[in-house]
């Protein structure tokens, strides 16, 4: 299955922000991509919150996910992927909700750069 939208956000300073988000789904196996528009925060600056809406969102398993970030504006020549540290927490609503922290970037996978940006 693959999903491209538009999405907006609060970003630092709750600047009206927005991404590209790029998603394919494969056996179980979840991958977001998070393409910046240069519009308010960043997604690097962003990523923990961007990471944790997605995963309430579509209501999956963090460790089903996997998370990438590219920016359009440099003309992708970055494509990295994030790994996060998952924690349960109390939600506004009363139920518990993953969030993502710690955001680890490394190089991405050039197969699934490919995938993403072909």
């Amino acid at each position: 299955m693959k999903h491209e939208f538009e999405h907006d956000y609060l970003g630092f300073g709750r600047v009206r922000s927005r991404c590209n988000i790029r998603m394919f789904s494969d056996n179980g196996e979840h991958l977001f991509l998070f393409e910046n528009l240069g519009l308010g925060t960043s997604v690097t600056n962003a990523s923990e919150m961007l990471a944790t809406q997605m995963i309430a969102m579509f209501h999956y398993k963090p460790e089903n996910c996997r998370f990438f970030e590219t920016y359009s504006e440099y003309d992708y020549k970055s494509f990295d992927e994030i790994n996060y540290t998952w924690k349960q927490k109390l939600g506004r609503s009363g139920d518990y909700e993953w969030v993502a922290e710690n955001a680890q970037w490394k190089p991405g996978p050039e197969d699934i750069e490919e995938t993403f940006l072909r």
